[in-house]
């Protein structure tokens, strides 16, 4: 019989804790979640009390005949590939369009941001006068060579 009573005991605290922790969990869980928010650094926060890497984020400007008029060929530095934000990237073209003022174009500005948003990996950054400007989703959407491919 006693074995019966711890049994019936065992049985009845399992079944009590598949509720409890349903029950504490959603409070632990809104309490782990407010407080892990709040511990981690936001991302301005982060930004500021890490230095980033000031200019000059453009290496090499080269100009060379392309299939249809002529490329400019951006290498950008080590910290141009290391430095984020809208901040960074218009400093950035801002460099290029005052080593080469030919390149100061819209359509040529939105090849380089898209450059530099998504493909900071490639060795160099074709930007070409002949294509057209056309909206930055668009310049995105055809991976940063709008009106057709290299």
């Amino acid at each position: 019989m006693r074995q019966v009573v711890v049994l019936a005991v065992a049985l009845l605290c399992t079944g009590c804790s598949s509720t409890e922790p349903t029950t504490t969990s959603s409070p632990n869980t809104s309490t782990m979640s407010s407080t892990s928010s709040s511990s981690r650094p936001s991302p301005a926060t982060t930004s500021t009390s890490t230095p980033q890497p000031g200019p000059p984020y453009i290496g090499t400007l080269t100009w060379r005949p392309g299939r249809h008029g002529h490329d400019l060929i951006v290498t950008p530095t080590g910290a141009g590939r290391a430095v984020l934000g809208q901040e960074k990237e218009a400093a950035a073209w801002a460099e290029v369009a005052r080593r080469e003022p030919r390149a100061d174009t819209v359509s040529m500005q939105r090849q380089f941001a898209c450059h530099w948003r998504y493909a900071r990996s490639k060795a160099t950054w074709n930007l070409e006068t002949w294509r057209m400007a056309v909206p930055m989703d668009q310049v995105v959407s055809a991976y940063c060579n709008p009106g057709g491919p290299e």
